[in-house]
């Protein structure tokens, strides 16, 4: 007799922080050469330990007071990175590194010379991923249960401190500019 059932271990969070507030302040060049003042964004998150059912919010100011170019959007959205390391015999080495933004916000932000301040939120409910129905097991193709199915299409849990395996969340809040600033460096908010 043999009975299954499936749960999911998380890691032991580091340590919980509430309202945390991150101030950033950049000048911002257009076209490489050209200074146009600077922009500041301050962004305070919830918290920094979340449940996957449950809905992520910062509030974001964004002092665009002493800045020429307008902030054409504001970003606040969910980056993953994954990475698997693969060790085998005789030296065999691959690694499979990769960052996704899962779920996003977007808000219009202040002109030049203005001022804004926005509360956002993501539902990390809505984070999905597809699983296939079926799995195989010693060369024959057996069904996934429906409890395995709805664990793996949510949110998977954090690793850091496995030897192969790395998966880390992060909110981030980004600003876009109405101008060519690909030269640099923007504020953001991890």
């Amino acid at each position: 007799m043999k009975y299954k059932n499936t749960f999911m271990v998380r890691e032991r969070a580091v340590e919980f922080k509430a309202n945390h507030t991150h101030e950033e302040s950049h000048g911002i060049t257009v076209c490489c050469c050209c200074e146009k003042g600077q922009s500041k964004l301050t962004c305070t998150f919830e918290k920094n330990i979340y449940c996957p059912n449950e809905i992520a919010k910062a509030h974001i100011v964004v002092d665009n007071s002493e800045c020429e170019v307008a902030v054409k959007d504001i970003k606040f959205f969910v980056k993953q990175y994954f990475s698997i390391e693969a060790r085998g015999f005789f030296g065999a080495h691959h690694d499979f590194r990769d960052t996704y933004s899962l779920q996003e916000d977007h808000e219009v932000g202040p002109p030049a010379g203005g001022r804004c301040e926005r509360a956002m939120d993501i539902n990390l409910a809505g984070i999905k991923y597809d699983v296939v129905a079926t799995r195989k097991k010693k060369g024959m193709t057996i069904d996934r249960s429906p409890e395995d199915i709805f664990l793996m299409s949510g949110v998977q849990p954090a690793v850091s401190k496995s030897r192969h395996i790395f998966n880390r969340y992060e909110l981030v809040c980004e600003l876009s500019y109405d101008a060519c600033t690909c030269c640099d460096e923007l504020p953001d908010a991890q």
